[in-house]
């Protein structure tokens, strides 16, 4: 004996444009989820630190060493959220005017400012990798 089934034509699916903007949810979940796992991997095992700092009457040197893995290329110097681009001209190395620090190398930096009060300087690398701490001139 055969059953009849019965098709209910009352149930309804997911509407078209909440299963988009479901679909749009998962893709940019996704999509973060790469980026952010990608920036890790890059970042891996580069650290910085800054050694010294030196204030001259008319210019202030900060010492910075790649204590990391890898190289690192130094992109901005912030010295009370002041921003400072780091270029050749103003980044050493090694006696070479690079902004590019090889691992337990240590870059002079530069910067054409005096400064006699406390400041707080930021080192900022292309890739993100940072340092930052007070210093203080000597009197």
């Amino acid at each position: 004996m055969l059953q009849k089934v019965k098709i209910s034509q009352n149930k309804k699916a997911l509407h078209l444009a909440a299963t988009a903007i479901l679909l749009v949810a998962v893709i940019i979940t996704i999509a973060g989820i790469v980026f952010i796992w990608t920036t890790l991997q890059n970042r891996a095992g580069h650290v910085i630190q800054i050694q010294s700092v030196t204030f001259q009457p008319t210019t202030t040197k900060i010492y910075v060493q790649n204590t990391g893995q890898g190289t690192v290329n130094i992109k901005t110097v912030q010295i009370n959220n002041e921003q400072h681009p780091i270029n050749p001209a103003n980044c050493t190395v090694a006696s070479e005017n690079t902004t590019t620090i090889k691992q337990s190398l240590t870059a002079q930096i530069t910067i054409n400012n005096q400064y006699t009060d406390t400041v707080h300087i930021k080192v900022i690398c292309e890739d993100g990798t940072a340092y930052e701490s007070d210093y203080k001139p000597q009197t």
